[in-house]
């Protein structure tokens, strides 16, 4: 809510709140929006299949292993009834779930409609599901259940179901948020996966490159599971017009995801940034991607023994050595403080940072002093901190951020 009322009430953008749960929208006098992820689906398009598949492999999440067949076929068969329902009007996924939904002899009869219809793809798909052996078809539908089963939410289901904007002007000076409760997450990331995957298609299939790159925030990637279309998107998102900003909890989580292609998202960001590492294996990355640097070591003994044989009391050696050590190593990284990050630019070496504290800025506020928008709700009711010019020289930050940053 806080970054809406800044780019609504200061940046003058246009605010689209897709928010079936009302988590935020009532509290800024809006309403929900809807979007309908399969609206654009024309079973005599040119790209009807793909994007019925696009729809569908977003909605869908693999099961992996020997599993992956029923997946697949699951994913297919959706996108098969999704090219039925655009036959006969607009395809939603409420009305794919109410056909999985139906009973033995209503999805028979909607096969042999697939099966006598002029279009070739639906032909094909009702083909294909008719094809199907009772033991494999069973299985199928049971794994395409499982997949929309969320879809039992009338609330996700309608917001879904129609579209009250035009994903085209998503370049056009607007913001799009996509809202749940923390709580719904979980149970609702098919939701999330579809319209993300809808969204980045349409930035793809604008007719122009937008003039200012689209940024797709993914806060807590990691709970929409893997998605083939943002590990492609990743790699083309220059030429499409396009940034990502990822957020992760860890490295282990982006490579369990995405297995050997886990680099590639590390190797296509303008930027990379990390705080608050707690595990080892994002310790080790970022204290490699830090460098080596050189130890010197002088060394100085006194051989009060060799010096009487000798006949020199006041014998003394020295010598000085280097040896190359991590520049900061695993255990250091662990241990900065909450208030540090490390910040990788492309094309320069990794510094550190301090984290910015948003209701401290000065930037963000008006010439009384007062914040330009809403605090976070753990500072409702605590006096207005006097705001900080972070670009003079000078400042104790780690102090100072010390107070109101930490880990967790």
């Amino acid at each position: 809510m806080i970054t809406a009322l800044y780019r609504r009430d200061v940046l003058g953008q246009n605010l689209i709140l897709i928010d079936p749960m009302d988590v935020v929208a009532s509290k800024l006098g809006l309403t929900s929006s809807s979007f309908n992820p399969c609206a654009r689906i024309q079973p005599f398009g040119d790209e009807a299949f793909d994007d019925a598949m696009l729809a569908a492999d977003s909605l869908v999440i693999p099961d992996g292993g020997a599993e992956s067949h029923w997946s697949g076929e699951a994913a297919s068969m959706i996108a098969g009834l999704l090219l039925h329902a655009a036959e006969h009007g607009t395809a939603s996924l409420k009305g794919v779930r109410q056909t999985l939904n139906a009973s033995r002899d209503e999805f028979r009869a909607t096969i042999d409609q697939m099966l006598a219809s002029p279009f070739e793809l639906v032909r094909a798909a009702g083909g294909r599901i008719d094809n199907k052996e009772e033991r494999e078809l069973s299985g199928v539908i049971s794994t395409a259940q499982r997949n929309t089963h969320f879809l039992e939410s009338s609330r996700l289901a309608d917001c879904l179901s129609g579209s009250d904007f035009d994903p085209k002007d998503i370049g056009e000076n607007t913001s799009i948020y996509i809202i749940l409760p923390a709580r719904r997450i979980a149970v609702a990331r098919r939701f999330l996966r579809v319209l993300i995957g809808a969204l980045i298609a349409s930035v793809t299939a604008l007719p122009q490159r937008p003039s200012v790159p689209v940024m797709f925030l993914l806060e807590e990637m990691a709970t929409l599971d893997r998605m083939s279309i943002i590990e492609q998107a990743v790699g083309l998102m220059a030429g499409f017009g396009m940034q990502f900003v990822m957020v992760v909890q860890d490295f282990t989580q982006l490579k369990e995801l995405y297995k050997t292609r886990w680099e590639s998202f590390l190797a296509n960001s303008a930027s990379i940034q990390c705080f608050g590492t707690n595990d080892r294996f994002t310790a080790d990355y970022l204290s490699a991607l830090c460098g080596q640097t050189s130890l010197h070591q002088l060394s100085l003994d006194s051989a009060i023994e060799r010096g009487r044989i000798l006949g020199d009391p006041n014998f003394r050696s020295s010598s000085d050595a280097s040896q190359s050590r991590r520049l900061i190593t695993s255990d250091e990284m662990m241990s900065l403080h909450p208030s540090v990050q490390v910040v990788a630019l492309a094309a320069a070496r990794p510094m550190i940072g301090y984290r910015p504290v948003y209701f401290l800025e000065k930037r963000f506020r008006d010439r009384r002093g007062k914040p330009l928008y809403s605090i976070h709700p753990s500072r409702l009711g605590q006096p207005i901190t006097r705001s900080v010019d972070f670009t003079a020289p000078g400042l104790a930050l780690g102090a100072m951020l010390g107070d109101y940053l930490s880990v967790g």
